[in-house]
């Protein structure tokens, strides 16, 4: 085991102080993976109100029980294997270089990566937060891994998900008008065949240079999925529609870019609305097929002042950039095609902060690296005995030069 070392971790809080800590890092100075381990009855946990993503939607900390199906960041599923107590214990939050936090407590653990780490293709080190909280304060490129697109089951759906894209980006259903349509410029001729070969009609405006596509025989669907008389700051995707398969979700997508989308010059996307609940749903589809999407809002002015329109405030136009998408799900776009950039498979931790004690708890999870994915699709870590991890993961390479620390 020459291979391997073995440290043993005092479990109070007032021994970790920076000399000890410099102590630590001169013994691991050779060794290539770091597992840090709380002891065998310490929980890894979050607040009681963090959302876990499960193939169903989210649930709270607190609603989750034993043998619950969650979902896996690599794109499966798993189950909770076990419900620890909940504690009150110091929290620290951790901010993510994609506008995403998360709240935990400090022997939360996280697996992560330097630039180095990154650059050498070497395996994520498993760290708790109160170790990252000191290593953040000086190294600003510790990430943690994306996830993957989410599975969930393939629902039953009214209206084909690109055509209601392509709808809630460019059509209009009053409740004055006798039919839905969408109105298509010259550009988006793609959008207009595809709608023809589903049996819908188009008229051709020469004075707008636009095609008007009808709607007429999707009437009843729209009006039942309440999307009837909504301008565009008040439209959303029902909620069917975010819990499809990821099929279902690209097709969506497809369709919201194809109409407000344009292509970015780092190969991504940018979408934009005036809608925020739409906003928010469009950062949660994105993310959710594992794309980086990060969302900044702005309000439009004129020097310095509101824009107004005939004494009416113009609404907050919002922004969703979406990119690097980590398992190579294809949007079917027909107006829109990316190419393929270099993927980032990776989140930056940008700081952690404790905010105080608050109630928590952790659960134990199938997955065999021990991750599941909590609010905003961020990556973490359950409450596995990390000691065992670790020797699990020497014994199956041996060559690693592997450090155990545990309390």
């Amino acid at each position: 085991m020459r291979n391997a070392m073995f440290l043993l971790w005092p479990e109070k809080k007032e021994t970790w102080h920076y000399w000890t800590q410099r102590r630590f890092q001169a013994h691991c100075a050779g060794y290539n993976t770091i597992t840090l381990a709380g002891g065998a009855a310490t929980g890894k946990g979050s607040t009681l109100n963090t959302k876990i993503k499960t193939p169903y939607g989210w649930v709270k900390m607190k609603d989750i029980k034993e043998g619950d199906v969650i979902s896996d960041p690599h794109g499966g599923i798993q189950v909770v294997t076990k419900l620890h107590p909940i504690q009150e214990r110091l929290f620290y939050r951790i901010k993510f270089n994609d506008n995403t936090f998360v709240d935990c407590w400090d022997d939360h653990l996280w697996a992560v990566q330097t630039h180095k780490d990154r650059d050498r293709h070497k395996p994520y080190r498993v760290l708790d937060t109160k170790t990252l909280y000191e290593l953040v304060k000086t190294k600003k490129d510790i990430s943690i891994p994306r996830t993957k697109a989410i599975w969930q089951p393939e629902q039953n759906l009214p209206l084909d998900p690109y055509i209601l894209g392509l709808f809630l980006g460019d059509g209009c259903y009053s409740q004055e008008s006798s039919s839905p349509d969408i109105t298509l410029g010259i550009k988006k001729e793609s959008c207009k065949n595809y709608l023809l070969l589903q049996g819908y009609s188009s008229t051709w405006s020469i004075k707008n240079k636009t095609w008007r596509v009808s709607l007429k025989e999707s009437k009843d669907t729209l009006k039942t999925l309440n999307l009837c008389g909504k301008i565009a700051k008040q439209k959303f995707i029902p909620k069917i529609y975010l819990q499809g398969s990821i099929e279902q979700r690209s097709a969506l997508l497809a369709g919201l870019l194809d109409t407000d989308g344009a292509l970015m010059s780092d190969y991504g996307y940018e979408y934009s609305t005036t809608s925020r609940i739409l906003a928010y749903q469009v950062l949660d589809i994105a993310r959710s097929l594992g794309f980086r999407a990060v969302i900044t809002s702005k309000q439009p002015t004129v020097s310095g002042n509101i824009f107004t329109k005939k004494g009416t405030k113009y609404s907050k136009a919002y922004r969703i950039h979406i990119s690097d998408c980590l398992n190579g799900v294809e949007l079917p776009t027909l107006r829109l095609k990316a190419k393929t950039p270099r993927i980032r498979k990776h989140q930056l931790i940008t700081s952690i902060e404790p905010i105080g004690i608050k109630k928590g708890r952790c659960i134990t999870v199938s997955n065999q690296d021990g991750l599941y994915v909590t609010k905003d699709y961020i990556v973490t870590h359950n409450s596995h005995d990390a000691a065992l991890i670790a020797i699990l993961f020497w014994l199956a390479n041996p060559k690693e030069r592997t450090v155990l620390v545990a309390s």
